[in-house]
């Protein structure tokens, strides 16, 4: 009896891996897409968040110069004022 239900098993078996391989590939696509779906996302928003960042650098620039300047003044007012 188990002998004469050996290929009807066999034959179950291989359709269960090949269930089993059919949707590992759907959830590997699907993967794959959502990585990809991410990935132009984030290179559409590339360029602004680029010009962000040189605006940003561009202010940070002003700002340390403007805090060298005011540094500047101070050392120059404390050494006009410090006693001869």
């Amino acid at each position: 009896m188990l002998l004469s239900s050996l290929p009807a098993l066999a034959t179950h078996a291989i359709e269960l891996v090949d269930h089993v391989n059919q949707s590992v590939q759907r959830r590997e696509c699907a993967a794959i897409r959502t990585t990809l779906d991410n990935t132009r996302l984030a290179s559409e928003r590339l360029p602004a968040t680029v010009r962000d960042i040189q605006a940003l650098v561009a202010d940070m620039r002003v700002a340390s110069h403007d805090v060298q300047e005011a540094a500047d003044d101070v050392h120059g007012i404390a050494t006009d004022s410090a006693p001869i």
